[in-house]
């Protein structure tokens, strides 16, 4: 995917006068580096929520850990 991708970019700005190529350049540089600040923003939105259930997961199994260990702590062991 990735050769043909570059062989078609390259025979495609090999058609191009000069002026045209960095027209167009510019173009693709410009939008490369559009869809690297959405994707940079979506990751660190991302990666607090990730952080925050990760959070809230481990703060549920300590309550989930206490709740059981109150539940069972004045009942007798059946296996003594």
């Amino acid at each position: 995917m990735g050769y043909s991708y570059f062989n078609f970019v390259s025979t495609f700005l090999n058609r191009m006068k000069s002026s045209q190529k960095v027209e167009r350049m510019f173009e693709i540089g410009a939008a490369t580096a559009g869809l690297a600040v959405m994707i940079s923003i979506h990751y660190r939105k991302l990666k607090s929520k990730k952080e925050e259930a990760r959070l809230a997961a481990e703060e549920h199994r300590k309550k989930a850990e206490e709740f059981e260990r109150n539940l069972f702590k004045n009942r007798p062991c059946q296996y003594e």
